[in-house]
């Protein structure tokens, strides 16, 4: 027996296992050599360096993800959770997070702008290795199970909450359930895996829309395919950018080039190609860099997900975050639109087509001639000179207007700030502080023109919070709104389009929403906590003020003489922006129906019990993949060649074509390419967070119509029009995540909303359909 158990361990020796774990290196920084560390602050932008950027960002993301674990800890050893004799308080939980919080989101937001402004500070490699050490810091607060034990505790006696912290309290609970904080045993490690998956599945899916993006190059040897091109795009078009006028050139799927390309281009089949190529994108026809697999798969994680938490679909879950509530209000939502949108998208398609025929176009336009002819027909019926315009609308003039608008409507003054003691990131750069009632309420950083580094496009704006109001911290908003407008040349200042004036418009508002926010906490300062489809309210808001001739006249001022627009071309401005309106929206509702289409919604379960007739969904999916594997090879029509085992497995269950081929006739007037799998490459709705949110701007511009109607009820009586903007200012300026945003509405029109506002804002009344029944609106906020 001995020589046994010696022979064994001579042939078969133990071996010690050792674990070696790897803390990430934290940078030595201090505040004496790294000045975004001086959170109480201004950064002395002249100081900074790439790597002091990276450097401060790291540590702060370390020091806060370290620092709640050990709070955490702490919190859970306390009496008052222990022992229940003394119920714990809201600044007893809350107040720690925030202290620590506050100061490392201000220098992650400072790093932020710096790379949307300036990317030879923040290259994009490094910018996306610090963003994921941030957000991954920035979440350990909402995965940290004494904080959500603690918030539960707070929960339970709502009564000694204020509306305010009970909306806080609220957050964490339902950020902590969402992350699974409630699962337990082979629940957990099942939710861990399909998060896991799911992570994996999109990223796949996004890399090879990438892949596919940068392998496609359409070469173009004439110069009357390009001719009308805007120069900036034209020269990342052509071969030598130093003489753009010079050929040959590439189309690329860069948005900007690929968009204006199908506007210029005269060649139908020139055309075809080009969209084709876009709209087959990561398909079938393209073996290696296919989603279809990969976009099951992403819907399969998605539903295992929610029903581990307990939902009934991924689409009950995705609800939890939205000021809609329940998916029966987004469709009706939906089909209100959609009955208003489809005949006058008849008719512009009618006209389109008369016009597109008489200039000798012999075949019916499809969907890739539509950009081309549009643009034709709007330069045709459109008599505005863009030229002529934009001396009426100088970037100065324009932001000066809407200061003064804030100074009447919501009792506020914006001051210029030309001392040295506050540094900013470009000469260009606009500081003002914000006063209210003879005190300094926040301040606001504006980038206004083009230079290279930016990371945006042409005439584009971007707004984000720099810092949040917390008044635990004492800490005052700040907010960046950087744009890319025409710089002024000599005496002459940059003219804007009327597109970016309302850019303008809307980037504002949404800056307003933070620095107008009157809260006390900084998880719910906006846009903190504002549920999805409601963020974009208050900047759809202000942008509509500018379907009213009136205001785009009073806006309008010429650079030289100082004269209005007359109202007519303000009229003709309006309806130039509107063009194909129809058209436009009915595209948009499509995009929304089809992600809400994409998301699982138990189908897989609740129309064929796939367990008990095939024995398990992995049997299902192996066969699919199989049949699949088996119809990819050149000279089948992938499509349309399922045998019935693939129709029973997959089409009955709501495969990505059959959705799409069973929505695309409904929404839009063209037959679908048979070649067309656009679904592929929908990364907003299957790979990214707004998977279900498509919808979200839609909803955002119906409530917005509605709010901004209240403006206009008042036919501009000064007084009435003060009365409005106070009661704006009081409720949706100032409420931030605080309170939800169905009640926010209430208190300001005193009713829920309806789609008759937006319905009339965009002329859709005038078609002479009969109305249709408006969403039920939420009585109460969504269950948490």
């Amino acid at each position: 027996m001995a020589m046994s158990l010696l022979r064994l361990s001579r042939f078969s020796p133990l071996r010690r296992i050792s674990t070696y774990v790897l803390f990430p290196e934290v940078p030595e920084d201090t505040p004496e050599t790294n000045s975004l560390l001086k959170t109480d602050e201004p950064p002395k932008y002249s100081d900074l360096t790439p790597l002091k950027c990276h450097d401060a960002v790291l540590k702060l993301a370390y020091q806060f993800e370290y620092d709640m674990a050990c709070y955490g800890d702490t919190l859970e050893g306390t009496s008052k959770l222990l022992s229940g004799e003394a119920p714990i308080t809201f600044d007893d939980v809350i107040g720690p997070i925030e202290r620590r919080e506050v100061p490392f989101s201000y220098v992650w937001s400072t790093v932020k702008n710096l790379y949307t402004t300036n990317q030879s500070m923040v290259h994009p490699r490094v910018f996306q290795q610090i963003h994921t050490s941030a957000a991954k810091a920035h979440v350990s607060k909402y995965n940290n199970p004494a904080i959500y034990r603690a918030c539960l505790e707070l929960q339970s006696d709502q009564h000694l909450l204020s509306e305010e912290q009970g909306r806080v309290a609220q957050k964490y609970v339902r950020d902590g359930r969402l992350n699974g904080l409630e699962l337990r045993g082979s629940d957990l490690r099942k939710f861990k895996l399909h998060s896991s998956r799911l992570r994996r599945e999109q990223a796949q899916f996004i890399g090879r829309v990438r892949a596919a993006d940068e392998l496609f190059r359409h070469p173009v040897d004439e110069y009357d395919l390009v001719r009308g091109v805007p120069e900036p795009i034209l020269r990342k078009m052509a071969q030598d950018p130093s003489d753009p006028s010079r050929g040959p050139w590439q189309v690329t799927f860069e948005p900007d080039v690929y968009a204006a390309f199908l506007r210029h281009c005269p060649s139908a089949a020139q055309r075809l190609n080009v969209w084709l190529a876009h709209e087959m994108r990561c398909s079938n026809f393209n073996r290696d860099l296919s989603n279809s697999t990969c976009s099951e798969e992403i819907r399969w994680a998605k539903d295992d997900i929610a029903k581990l938490l307990g939902y009934k679909s991924h689409m009950h879950k995705s609800m939890e975050v939205k000021m809609a509530g329940k998916v029966s209000v987004v469709q009706s939502m939906i089909a209100s639109l959609l009955a208003a949108a489809r005949p006058l998208q008849e008719q512009e398609m009618r006209e389109l087509n008369e016009f597109a025929s008489s200039s000798g176009e012999p075949q019916q336009l499809e969907a890739c001639d539509v950009p081309y002819w549009r643009r034709r027909h709007k330069l045709s019926t459109c008599s505005v000179d863009e030229s002529v315009t934009r001396d009426y609308f100088s970037f100065p003039n324009v932001l000066q207007f809407l200061m003064e608008l804030s100074a009447d409507l919501f009792g506020v003054e914006f001051r210029l700030e030309t001392s040295s003691d506050v540094e900013t990131w470009h000469p260009d750069v606009l500081h003002y502080s914000v006063w209210e009632q003879g005190r300094q309420v926040a301040q606001l950083m504006i980038d206004p023109y083009q230079r290279q580094g930016k990371s945006f496009p042409a005439g584009s704006g971007w707004t984000f919070t720099g810092r949040h109001r917390s008044a635990i911290c004492n800490t005052q908003p700040i907010s960046y709104l950087n744009f890319n407008f025409t710089p002024p040349e000599d005496a002459t200042p940059g003219g804007l389009t009327f597109d970016e004036v309302q850019t303008l418009f809307e980037k504002f508002g949404r800056s307003m929403m933070t620095l107008l926010c009157t809260v006390e906490h900084a998880d719910v300062s906006a846009p903190n906590n504002m549920e999805w489809d409601a963020v974009d309210v208050v900047p759809y808001v202000f942008r509509y003020w500018l379907r009213d001739p009136a205001n785009v006249q009073r806006v309008s001022r010429h650079h030289g003489d100082g004269g209005r627009l007359p109202e007519q071309t303000c009229r003709e401005l309006i309806a130039a922006d509107g063009h194909m309106i129809g058209h436009d929206l009915c595209r948009e509702l499509y995009q929304a129906q089809l992600d809400l289409k994409l998301q699982p919604r138990g189908l897989y379960q609740e129309q064929l019990d796939l367990k008990l007739h095939l024995g398990s969904r992995n049997l299902c999916r192996g066969l699919y993949q199989a049949q699949l594997d088996l119809k990819l090879h050149p000279g089948f029509d992938l499509f349309h060649r399922f045998d019935l085992v693939t129709y029973v497995l997959i089409r009955k269950e709501g495969f990505w074509l059959h959705l799409q081929q069973e929505l695309y006739s409904q929404f839009l007037p063209f037959k679908l390419h048979p070649k067309d799998a656009h679904t592929m490459s929908f990364t907003q709705s299957l790979a990214q967070e707004w998977g279900a949110g498509v919808y979200a701007s839609l909803w955002a511009r119906m409530i917005a119509a509605d709010a901004a109607a209240a403006f206009h009820e008042t036919g501009g009586e000064p007084d009435q029009l003060r009365s409005v903007g106070k009661r704006f200012r009081d409720t949706y300026l100032a409420s931030g995540g605080a309170v939800h945003p169905s009640e926010v509405f209430r208190r300001f029109r005193g009713r829920d909303p309806t789609c008759d506002a937006l319905i009339r804002l965009l002329g859709l009344h005038r078609i002479g359909r009969p109305q249709q029944q408006q969403p039920q609106q939420p009585q109460q906020q969504p269950h948490s």
